[in-house]
């Protein structure tokens, strides 16, 4: 479901009903290519189509091969790293069997805090380093850890709106400017 947010932004959000999509999924042998089929006739309205894919397992199958580039967000602990490692092969095992011009556009340090990690600047996150050992990008902006941006779903508006000048705000900015110079 397309939604249109304010003038020149729409979105196709994940929610509960993301299950869904497993039937069609494994509908038939081309169930796999649904979502990319029913993106085809918008690829021409929108110079960006961001898919928010669920987390449910092989609900992600769908979008990314749908996709071009995949925005991999990662909290920088210990946790996180293995899910964002999973991500990683996930997407590799979808690259390499389904999509071969999918590509990560970067994977995101979402929730990062100095006092938190407490490492020298010389040395490399855990994000960093996994991205280092499976060769894909990791952007040199990091998304600080900020109540600001949970609280935005309250106002069904980004923190750029609510809180332009939160750290949060500086981060998202800053990485919209790394990854795509706007």
């Amino acid at each position: 479901v397309v939604v249109n947010i304010r003038e020149n932004l729409d979105l196709i959000p994940a929610n509960e009903d993301s299950t869904g999509l497993l039937p069609l999924l494994y509908s038939d042998n081309n169930g796999k290519y649904k979502l990319k089929e029913a993106l085809k006739p918008l690829k021409k309205s929108y110079d960006f189509i961001f898919i928010d894919s669920s987390a449910y397992p092989t609900c992600h199958i769908m979008p990314l091969i749908a996709s071009d580039y995949v925005l991999i967000p990662s909290k920088p602990d210990g946790k996180s790293i293995d899910s964002t490692k999973a991500t990683l092969e996930s997407y590799l095992s979808i690259k390499e069997q389904f999509n071969p011009n999918l590509q990560v556009l970067a994977v995101v340090e979402n929730g990062y805090s100095n006092r938190k990690n407490n490492l020298s600047k010389a040395s490399l996150s855990a994000t960093e380093m996994l991205c280092k050992m499976l060769n894909v990008t990791c952007a040199k902006t990091k998304i600080p850890q900020n109540t600001d941006i949970g609280q935005t779903v309250l106002y069904c508006a980004g923190i750029t709106e609510t809180n332009p000048k939160s750290a949060g705000a500086k981060g998202i900015i800053a990485l919209s400017n790394e990854l795509f110079g706007i």
